[in-house]
């Protein structure tokens, strides 16, 4: 290797060492924090470590790497092709069909039936038309989950994007190939460690 590339190594490693140092010491703090406030259900810890990535990686890209964090530097956001925002979603809906429909077939009483969907629906006290059929406000209550949900949790969910997938894993993939993306997965799951141990997603155990 010559010697640009070697400096240029050893900057995305020490890009890397501040971003992982950064993002794991703040986000493993606000998780001590929830817990000693009484857990998960106490305390919103686990959006305000979902900014941590995206704030560690402002800060290593503007202080340690010294580009700039929008425009032409590696975090440069983009909107991306129409295709992207056509084929993806319905590429999802297509997955989500087709895991519904081998439920069905395959053990059809697993999915609720349409007592406990009504059930379900009266429990939602903030969907409209009370005096509407179960079909009618569940179609309510799906059009402002698709109106409000991106409204609060888009924002959220950049937090991790943007650290994760637009700062450290371009950067592992430069390093170490493909491979790289591995790590990244191994980097990220171990990140959710102290959250997981708290209830997030299994809160029975």
């Amino acid at each position: 290797r010559g010697p640009n590339e070697m400096t240029n190594r050893r900057a995305l490693f020490a890009q890397l060492g501040w971003y992982v140092a950064i993002t794991f010491g703040s986000s493993f703090a606000i998780g001590w924090l929830t817990w000693s406030r009484g857990g998960l259900g106490h305390f919103p810890g686990v959006p305000l470590a979902m900014l941590c990535p995206m704030l560690a990686a402002f800060f290593v890209q503007r202080v340690i790497a010294r580009e700039p964090v929008f425009g032409r530097g590696r975090l440069g956001l983009r909107a991306g092709h129409w295709r992207d925002w056509v084929i993806l979603p319905l590429a999802a809906a297509a997955i989500i069909a087709t895991i519904f429909g081998l439920t069905f077939l395959l053990h059809s009483a697993l999915l609720a039936d349409q007592r406990t969907i009504a059930a379900n629906v009266d429990k939602l006290r903030a969907i409209p038309g009370g005096e509407q059929s179960v079909g009618i406000r569940l179609l309510l209550a799906y059009g402002i989950t698709l109106i409000v949900a991106p409204i609060l949790n888009i924002p959220i969910f950049l937090g991790e994007e943007i650290g994760w997938r637009g700062f450290m894993t371009p950067r592992l993939v430069e390093l170490f190939g493909k491979p790289g993306m591995l790590i990244a997965g191994v980097i990220w799951a171990l990140w959710h460690t102290p959250f997981i141990l708290l209830g997030l997603n299994y809160p029975a155990h």
